[in-house]
């Protein structure tokens, strides 16, 4: 839908979506007006139920006029569709700003911008609209502090009948429902209190007491209805002692034991934050919502001392800044361990060529010296073959034998040659017989 003009609103970009619709930012055709126009989704304009909640967003936010709580302009059914239009809030969600900004809020600031929070709530009580589903991500903060009040699609309006709050029904976010309405019971004002003051505790500390991981709806259920509150003092020790008393009173599991409305509670926090110039500004708004129930007289406002703090938009630059420093700081790592890393591989396929190198020498030397050794086995005559077969201890013993015959030689006389005479005839002469020896 980005680049329509609807009832002359342009459609320029996408601000956000949920799950039953999406917000648009859009300028008007004819006014320098920007509006950011929520669009119920086409799959869920057919189902009454989610049809009935968008009106009656739209029929709430109608009834109320505060500051603190986003404005409707218009409201309009286009090709079968619903659009609400309303002011364009530029800031940030209080969730994303407490966990990803600025993470617990200090004390007497915190103080400081909740209590605008319930002055917008107040009005809303004033007009018979309870919320139902007060939690930091419905709230969006300002450049200036200033919140705003949204989502009033499950607000339970008190002077009509609506099915939405009948018995047995839950509605809200569930770690920040209260134990009446995890039980499906009817809810009043008091309701509210109970999640404002789950707001309050997690602005204060950074946390909220039932967002637990992996932990089921039954058990953080249980949890909400059954087991006392964590004390905000034990996950952020620094928070005053009076703070963590109103912070359990708002959020005490038995409705009578809690804050009647937002007025009871806005004196209980005036009443320790003495140094707070918000108060002058105020009293006017809180004499206009109710003005019988004289809460000039029980606000202290002659505080003097105004305190300063960075809005949101500096901390969100510095936060921009601190982000681009880390990634530039990350990126100088990465180059300087790819140069060390390039330079160790280096070394290393260097060593190994080194290695191979070597290796590949040996192997040729080695082959040459066996060539070698096979050329002059080959030169060598077949008589030496023959001869180094021989044991060489057997041409020791001929030698030894041969010295012996000499020896032999010399001891013995030779003796004389028998001349035969010359005329004798050796085949008439008959050899002489000898005789023949007897053993007995």
């Amino acid at each position: 839908m980005i680049g329509q003009t609807i009832n002359n609103y342009y459609l320029e970009s996408i601000i956000g979506e949920g799950g039953m619709g999406t917000v648009y930012l859009a300028r008007h055709k004819y006014l320098d007006i920007r509006s950011a126009i929520k669009v119920l989704h086409y799959q869920y304009t057919r189902n009454p139920q989610f049809k009935e909640r968008f009106i009656n967003e739209a029929v709430a936010l109608s009834k109320i006029d505060s500051q603190y709580i986003v404005k409707i302009r218009d409201f309009f059914d286009y090709n079968d569709n619903l659009f609400l239009v309303m002011e364009y809030v530029k800031g940030i969600g209080l969730d994303n700003y407490i966990r990803n900004v600025f993470g617990p809020v200090p004390e007497r600031r915190a103080i400081e911008i909740f209590k605008k929070i319930l002055l917008g709530v107040h009005a809303a009580h004033i007009k018979g609209v309870i919320h139902r589903d007060i939690k930091p991500s419905n709230i969006i903060l300002e450049n200036d502090d200033t919140p705003k009040i949204l989502d009033f699609g499950i607000a339970k309006l008190l002077d009509t009948d609506n099915r939405m709050t009948s018995p047995g029904t839950k509605m809200g976010s569930a770690i920040y429902m209260s134990p009446e309405q995890v039980l499906g019971r009817e809810v009043d004002l008091r309701s509210d209190v109970y999640s404002l003051g789950i707001t309050l505790y997690e602005m204060l500390t950074g946390k909220n007491p039932f967002d637990i991981q992996h932990a089921t709806e039954y058990t953080i259920n249980s949890m909400i209805v059954n087991d006392p509150l964590p004390p905000p003092r034990s996950f952020y020790p620094h928070l005053s002692p009076n703070v963590e008393e109103i912070i359990l009173k708002s959020t005490s599991k038995d409705v009578s034991y809690r804050f009647n409305n937002c007025e009871e509670f806005i004196i209980a926090l005036s009443e320790i934050d003495y140094n707070q110039d918000f108060i002058r500004s105020s009293n006017s708004e809180i004499d206009e919502l109710t003005p019988d129930l004289g809460l000039n007289d029980k606000i202290n406002s002659d505080s003097k001392t105004k305190i300063s703090y960075k809005t949101s938009d500096e901390l969100l630059r510095e936060v921009e800044k601190e982000k681009a420093l880390k990634q530039a700081m990350n990126s100088a790592n990465r180059r300087f361990s790819f140069k060390s890393n390039k330079s160790v591989y280096a070394l290393l396929s260097l060593f190994i060529l080194l290695v191979i190198s070597a290796v590949i020498i040996y192997s040729i030397k080695s082959d040459q010296s066996t060539d070698i050794k096979k050329e002059v086995i080959k030169e060598q005559p077949s008589n030496n073959k023959t001869e180094q077969t021989k044991p060489p201890v057997k041409d020791i013993d001929k030698k030894e034998d041969n010295t012996k015959n000499d020896v032999k030689d010399k001891s013995i006389p030779k003796k004389k040659k028998y001349n035969a005479p010359k005329n004798y005839d050796y085949n008439t002469q008959q050899p002489t017989k000898r005789p023949r020896t007897t053993f007995q």
